[in-house]
């Protein structure tokens, strides 16, 4: 019952910090008001921001959830008050030529509304790089295999938390603990658990539930709705996983406060400086947003997510490095230097390896903080079936363990 409670307490704050601001700085843009009256509603968003450590639930995944919305919502705003939609964005069913600015004011707001939503750019002449494409189907169709999918990725979530929730080495942590202090396969088994069975599933969980939503009443097509990652097959770098196969949520909120930055610079656009401005900058606003979710989990949790993000853009420029030198010095690597054929079956296993052994060091800065706030023993979901099923088949690995 007290999840359930704070599930409702979730809802009404994205009402209050997500779909009414979102209401409101839509209209903004449809009425093409002045510049400044922008930068002001995002001044009271700002503002605002301040007293939304009261709307805590005391459950870590929700409220890590609440907080990081309004991270995403403020940089999602500057971005819009950047580009301009009315004048940049083109959807593809606009006319390409006049877009948005024929439409009624109620189909211009609605437009407004989906172009700020929208942030892969799906089926939008900004879409993000990299998207798994979904075929054609019909919506009976795809609510069956969606749901299918939700009952998939729900099993997941499950027994990976049953995993982590049982681990004898993670229960009763002192307050020094860290992942470092564990043996390799048990840190590779907690960082497989955090990133696969509980980031990537929850996320995809979530996600598909919102789109057999807005599929099943028509709000959306189908093909609006691809999977929010990509293939798992193309993480044989750290550059490959982030940009390809994790989710991209935020890559467009990225875009222009890096461009600004080197505009500000005069740094040429499509240079190898201004290529790791964006990099940097990319992973300095990741930053900011979860850092926002560590401060609804708790005060003393302000900034914990910093340091593990701001050491990604780091491993990437370690590998372009790594690669250049390669493609200079060595025969193999002066003809893929000409050539964009895949790398081998060798280069890929030894990539897979790499980018386990990276996240392996540097997963602890962000899941240690974690771990003492409580994410590894709270649930995503009111009840899990795969935890009594084990806790009927081996009692003795739920001995004090108090389950959902």
């Amino acid at each position: 019952m007290a999840q359930i409670a704070a599930e409702n307490l979730r809802a009404f704050f994205l009402l209050l910090y997500f779909f009414l601001p979102n209401a409101i700085f839509t209209l903004i843009l449809a009425l093409r008001l002045p510049q400044w009256t922008k930068f002001m509603f995002l001044a009271c968003y700002l503002y605002a921001g301040t007293f939304v450590y009261g709307f805590r639930s005391g459950h870590v995944w929700i409220d890590y959830s609440m907080g990081a919305t309004v991270g995403l919502f403020c940089f999602n705003c500057l971005h819009l008050v950047m580009v301009d939609p009315l004048q940049r964005y083109r959807h593809k069913s606009d006319d390409p030529v006049i877009g948005p600015n024929k439409l009624s004011f109620a189909g211009r707001v609605y437009w407004v509304w989906c172009a700020s939503t929208s942030v892969r750019g799906i089926g939008w002449n900004y879409q993000m790089p990299y998207i798994v494409t979904t075929p054609h189907t019909t919506r009976s169709k795809y609510a069956l295999n969606t749901l299918a999918k939700l009952l998939y990725y729900f099993f997941l979530v499950d027994f990976f938390q049953t995993i982590l929730e049982i681990a004898p080495f993670l229960q009763n942590t002192a307050a020094d603990f860290s992942l470092r202090l564990l043996t390799y396969p048990q840190r590779v088994l907690c960082v497989v658990s955090w990133f696969f069975g509980v980031g990537y599933a929850g996320i995809n969980f979530e996600y598909y539930l919102f789109a057999l939503l807005c599929v099943a009443t028509r709000l959306n097509q189908p093909e609006d709705w691809p999977s929010p990652f990509g293939h798992w097959a193309d993480a044989y770098s750290i550059k490959n996983f982030w940009s390809k196969t994790w989710h991209s949520f935020v890559r467009r909120l990225c875009v222009s406060p890096g461009h600004k930055l080197t505009q500000i610079l005069r740094i040429p656009s499509k240079t190898l400086p201004a290529a790791y401005i964006q990099l940097y900058a990319t992973f300095i606003i990741s930053a900011t947003v979860h850092s926002l979710g560590d401060y609804m989990v708790g005060r003393q949790y302000l900034g914990a997510s910093i340091p593990f993000f701001l050491v990604q853009p780091i491993g990437i420029t370690i590998e372009e490095v790594f690669k250049y030198l390669v493609r200079r010095y060595t025969r193999s690597g002066a003809h893929s230097a000409t050539s964009k054929s895949e790398p081998s079956s060798t280069a890929r296993v030894l990539g897979y390896i790499w980018v386990l052994w990276w996240f392996t060091v540097t997963g602890p800065l962000l899941l240690d903080p974690g771990v003492h706030a409580g994410f590894s023993q709270e649930r995503m979901f009111p009840f899990s079936p795969v935890s009594y099923v084990l806790a009927f088949l081996y009692p003795s690995s739920f001995d004090g363990i108090t389950r959902a």
